[in-house]
């Protein structure tokens, strides 16, 4: 066979914020609203939607805006408020 008859369709790439790993979901927005870093200084940034996700999950985590998303900071905290994700236990410090 030879491979100048062969086409390849290109799928289409669907890029999501960093927040997202892990989540089947889409980005809602803009990608980069927020910047979330947990206590131990891991930090991801990302749309309303997967932030909040993560904010809700990340022990002693903080938000920060991104320039010219102030308001974001105060969406991502209502939706993660509403969201019933239990801390990872994982992430829990363990008895020495």
């Amino acid at each position: 066979m030879n491979s100048a008859h062969l086409t390849v369709s290109p799928r289409p790439v669907t890029v999501r914020c960093g927040a997202a790993a892990g989540s089947t979901t889409s980005c809602v927005g803009p990608r980069a609203v927020v910047r979330i870093v947990d206590r131990d200084g891991n930090e991801a940034t990302g749309c309303v939607e997967h932030a909040a996700d993560l904010y809700a999950t990340w022990i002693g985590a903080r938000l920060f805006p991104s320039p010219g998303h102030a308001e974001a900071v105060f969406e991502v905290y209502a939706r993660a408020q509403m969201l019933t994700t239990q801390p990872n236990p994982a992430a829990l410090p363990q008895a020495a």
